[in-house]
Protein backbone atom coordinates (compact mmCIF):
# COMPACT_ATOMS: atom_id res chain seq x y z
CA UNK A 1 0.00 0.00 0.00
CA UNK A 2 2.90 2.38 0.72
CA UNK A 3 4.20 1.81 -2.81
CA UNK A 4 0.86 2.90 -4.28
CA UNK A 5 0.79 6.00 -2.04
CA UNK A 6 4.34 6.92 -3.16
CA UNK A 7 3.30 6.39 -6.80
CA UNK A 8 0.27 8.69 -6.44
CA UNK A 9 2.23 11.40 -4.61
CA UNK A 10 5.06 11.44 -7.14
CA UNK A 11 2.66 11.45 -10.08
CA UNK A 12 0.79 14.46 -8.65
CA UNK A 13 4.07 16.23 -7.81
CA UNK A 14 5.30 15.84 -11.41
CA UNK A 15 1.99 16.99 -12.91
CA UNK A 16 1.87 20.06 -10.66
CA UNK A 17 5.51 20.96 -11.43
CA UNK A 18 4.91 20.74 -15.18
CA UNK A 19 1.68 22.76 -14.94
CA UNK A 20 3.52 25.49 -13.01
CA UNK A 21 5.87 25.69 -15.99
CA UNK A 22 2.86 26.31 -18.21
CA UNK A 23 3.00 22.91 -19.89
CA UNK A 24 -0.06 21.09 -21.20
CA UNK A 25 -0.11 17.80 -19.25
CA UNK A 26 -2.69 15.15 -18.55
CA UNK A 27 -2.43 12.35 -16.06
CA UNK A 28 -4.25 9.07 -15.80
CA UNK A 29 -5.69 7.47 -12.66
CA UNK A 30 -7.95 9.06 -10.05
CA UNK A 31 -10.93 10.53 -11.92
CA UNK A 32 -9.00 10.92 -15.17
CA UNK A 33 -9.32 8.51 -18.07
CA UNK A 34 -6.42 6.21 -18.88
CA UNK A 35 -3.82 7.30 -21.39
CA UNK A 36 -3.59 4.20 -23.57
CA UNK A 37 -0.91 3.54 -26.15
CA UNK A 38 -1.65 1.42 -29.22
CA UNK A 39 -0.05 0.20 -32.40
CA UNK A 40 -2.32 1.18 -35.28
CA UNK A 41 -4.61 -1.63 -36.28
CA UNK A 42 -4.74 -3.37 -32.89
CA UNK A 43 -7.91 -3.63 -30.85
CA UNK A 44 -8.42 -2.16 -27.37
CA UNK A 45 -7.74 -5.54 -25.76
CA UNK A 46 -4.33 -5.56 -27.45
CA UNK A 47 -3.00 -2.19 -26.33
CA UNK A 48 0.75 -2.30 -25.85
CA UNK A 49 1.09 0.11 -22.96
CA UNK A 50 -0.43 2.96 -21.05
CA UNK A 51 1.06 6.04 -19.46
CA UNK A 52 0.84 7.82 -16.12
CA UNK A 53 1.44 11.30 -17.56
CA UNK A 54 1.50 12.72 -21.08
CA UNK A 55 2.61 16.19 -22.13
CA UNK A 56 0.99 17.65 -25.23
CA UNK A 57 1.71 20.60 -27.48
CA UNK A 58 -0.20 23.72 -26.49
CA UNK A 59 -2.73 23.05 -29.26
CA UNK A 60 -3.07 19.51 -27.90
CA UNK A 61 -2.48 17.84 -31.26
CA UNK A 62 0.88 16.18 -30.60
CA UNK A 63 2.29 14.13 -27.72
CA UNK A 64 5.68 15.54 -26.70
CA UNK A 65 6.54 13.48 -23.64
CA UNK A 66 5.36 10.42 -21.77
CA UNK A 67 6.24 9.92 -18.11
CA UNK A 68 5.90 6.62 -16.35
CA UNK A 69 6.20 6.39 -12.55
CA UNK A 70 7.42 3.11 -11.07
CA UNK A 71 7.72 2.45 -7.36
CA UNK A 72 10.39 -0.23 -7.79
CA UNK A 73 13.52 -0.43 -9.87
CA UNK A 74 13.04 -3.25 -12.36
CA UNK A 75 15.35 -3.28 -15.42
CA UNK A 76 13.36 -5.91 -17.32
CA UNK A 77 10.11 -3.98 -16.81
CA UNK A 78 11.78 -0.69 -17.80
CA UNK A 79 13.03 -2.29 -21.02
CA UNK A 80 9.49 -3.47 -21.73
CA UNK A 81 8.08 0.03 -21.12
CA UNK A 82 10.65 1.60 -23.47
CA UNK A 83 10.10 -0.89 -26.30
CA UNK A 84 6.30 -1.00 -25.96
CA UNK A 85 6.10 2.80 -25.99
CA UNK A 86 8.44 2.97 -28.99
CA UNK A 87 6.25 0.52 -30.95
CA UNK A 88 3.08 2.54 -30.31
CA UNK A 89 1.87 5.04 -32.86
CA UNK A 90 -1.46 6.04 -31.34
CA UNK A 91 -2.46 7.51 -28.01
CA UNK A 92 -6.09 7.33 -26.90
CA UNK A 93 -7.62 9.08 -23.91
CA UNK A 94 -11.36 8.51 -23.67
CA UNK A 95 -12.61 10.12 -26.90
CA UNK A 96 -9.35 11.99 -27.60
CA UNK A 97 -7.05 10.49 -30.21
CA UNK A 98 -3.44 11.46 -30.87
CA UNK A 99 -0.92 10.14 -33.39
CA UNK A 100 2.55 9.42 -32.11
CA UNK A 101 4.90 10.49 -34.90
CA UNK A 102 8.10 8.59 -35.66
CA UNK A 103 11.02 9.53 -33.42
CA UNK A 104 9.05 12.38 -31.88
CA UNK A 105 8.27 11.51 -28.23
CA UNK A 106 10.53 11.66 -25.17
CA UNK A 107 9.92 9.00 -22.48
CA UNK A 108 10.95 9.37 -18.85
CA UNK A 109 10.67 6.59 -16.29
CA UNK A 110 10.79 7.90 -12.73
CA UNK A 111 11.51 5.30 -10.07
CA UNK A 112 11.81 5.20 -6.30
CA UNK A 113 15.37 5.42 -5.09
CA UNK A 114 16.34 2.10 -3.48
CA UNK A 115 17.00 2.20 0.27
CA UNK A 116 20.40 0.56 -0.22
CA UNK A 117 22.70 0.20 -3.22
CA UNK A 118 21.11 -2.08 -5.75
CA UNK A 119 22.61 -4.26 -8.46
CA UNK A 120 19.49 -3.42 -10.45
CA UNK A 121 20.68 0.20 -10.72
CA UNK A 122 23.91 -1.14 -12.25
CA UNK A 123 21.86 -3.16 -14.75
CA UNK A 124 20.01 0.00 -15.77
CA UNK A 125 23.35 1.66 -16.53
CA UNK A 126 24.57 -1.33 -18.53
CA UNK A 127 21.46 -1.64 -20.71
CA UNK A 128 20.80 2.07 -21.32
CA UNK A 129 23.14 2.73 -24.27
CA UNK A 130 22.38 -0.52 -26.15
CA UNK A 131 18.66 0.16 -25.74
CA UNK A 132 19.14 3.71 -27.05
CA UNK A 133 20.86 2.26 -30.15
CA UNK A 134 17.88 -0.05 -30.73
CA UNK A 135 15.50 2.92 -30.51
CA UNK A 136 17.55 4.87 -33.06
CA UNK A 137 17.65 1.95 -35.50
CA UNK A 138 14.07 0.70 -35.12
CA UNK A 139 11.38 2.97 -36.52
CA UNK A 140 9.00 4.03 -33.76
CA UNK A 141 7.62 6.89 -31.71
CA UNK A 142 10.49 7.56 -29.28
CA UNK A 143 13.22 10.06 -30.09
CA UNK A 144 14.87 9.31 -26.75
CA UNK A 145 14.27 8.09 -23.21
CA UNK A 146 15.77 8.36 -19.77
CA UNK A 147 15.13 7.10 -16.27
CA UNK A 148 15.73 8.92 -13.05
CA UNK A 149 15.62 8.24 -9.33
CA UNK A 150 13.14 10.07 -7.18
CA UNK A 151 13.65 10.20 -3.42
Amino acid sequence: MQEQKWHEEVRLEIIEALERQGRNVKGSHFDNPKIELFRQGLKYENRLSDADIAEFEKNGERVLQIIEVESQINPKKFMGIVLATHLCNECLRKTEHYVLNDWDVFLTIVYKKPIKESKKADKLKIMKEPLKRVIKELRGSLKDFDWEEHP
